[in-house]
């Protein structure tokens, strides 16, 4: 990765939520959004939903690592502090 070049990173962490993280040239990882799906009994998906960082106030939010910004993430949503897959 050259030194202009910005980054990305996604995870799914314990909870099932999907993390996407943004790292902007010069700057430290941040978190850009979330989402689970909701699937029927045979597998067929009904809905994503997204919440972006916006959404929850997120905005000024900067991690040293990507296992920083997933670690937030994680202990937000324990913490019923933001809508999740199992608290939406």
């Amino acid at each position: 990765m050259g030194g202009n070049a910005g980054a990305h990173d996604s995870k799914r962490i314990e909870t099932g939520e999907l993390v996407h993280l943004i790292k902007h040239p010069g700057t430290k990882w941040f978190v850009n959004s979330y989402e689970w799906s909701n699937l029927s009994d045979d597998g067929k998906m009904f809905w994503t939903a997204r919440v972006t960082f916006q959404m929850v106030g997120w905005d000024k939010l900067e991690f040293n690592t990507t296992d920083d910004a997933y670690s937030f993430v994680q202990e937000q949503i324990n913490n019923r502090k933001v809508p999740s897959m199992e608290h939406h």
